[in-house]
């Protein structure tokens, strides 16, 4: 393990915020913040589809707002579907992306009625303290590359909200880490179109049907 990921590792494994009622709630405005923009989605069409499509595979996984459940991985793909479909969630200018509706999807997809909830949001703020963090040392170069900040650092912040939620030792923190690390990845060209990056491509481009 090297001295970066060793670090990473510690971190989330010591962090307590017992005395820290403060960020304990700026996480449940964030959660507050993340079931509105969920709720506001439920109804629309494809948002339907993909509940129908995730409930096809089996698994306790929470689907929020939907009856049924999945298989974790699909459940945790459908909160951050549902959650993010009107982009109306919140965001983070380090990030320069989203990270509640990767943090809270992954969470909730693995979260059990008689778990803590100082612990679910204990993990939250691990997973976007790391957001934060990366996001201060690679954008806005990240950005201007083409990167969309959601996809390539929220895989990260999530595996540490998972570590920290499931109380992982240091070795299977650090190999979910790198596991992540090698999935992850957003081009800016599948968000938002009003990313300036994409009004710098030609016309014809930026015209092609890329959001669901």
């Amino acid at each position: 393990m090297d001295e970066i990921t060793g670090t990473i590792v510690r971190l989330i494994k010591e962090t307590d915020l017992t005395h820290r009622d403060d960020l304990l709630l700026e996480a449940r405005s964030a959660f507050l913040d993340y079931l509105a923009s969920l709720y506001r989605a439920v109804g629309r069409q494809k948002v339907k589809a993909a509940a129908h499509w995730a409930q096809g595979f089996a698994g306790k996984g929470l689907m929020v707002g939907q009856k049924g459940t999945s298989h974790p991985i699909f459940a945790a793909f459908y909160n951050g579907f549902a959650s993010h479909y009107l982009d109306l969630d919140d965001a983070q200018s380090n990030i320069a992306g989203h990270f509640s509706t990767v943090l809270f999807s992954i969470l909730l997809s693995v979260m059990a009625p008689q778990q803590s909830v100082k612990d679910f949001l204990t993990a939250y703020v691990v997973g976007a303290e790391l957001e934060g963090l990366l996001g201060s040392l690679v954008n806005p170069e990240h950005k201007w590359q083409g990167w969309h900040s959601t996809g390539t650092l929220g895989p990260l912040g999530g595996a540490c909200a998972l570590a920290k939620w499931a109380q992982l030792d240091e070795p299977e923190t650090a190999r979910l880490l790198s596991l992540c690390g090698s999935q992850s990845g957003g081009l800016g060209l599948q968000a938002v179109t009003a990313n300036p990056f994409i009004q710098a491509l030609p016309r014809e481009t930026r015209s092609l049907p890329l959001n669901l």
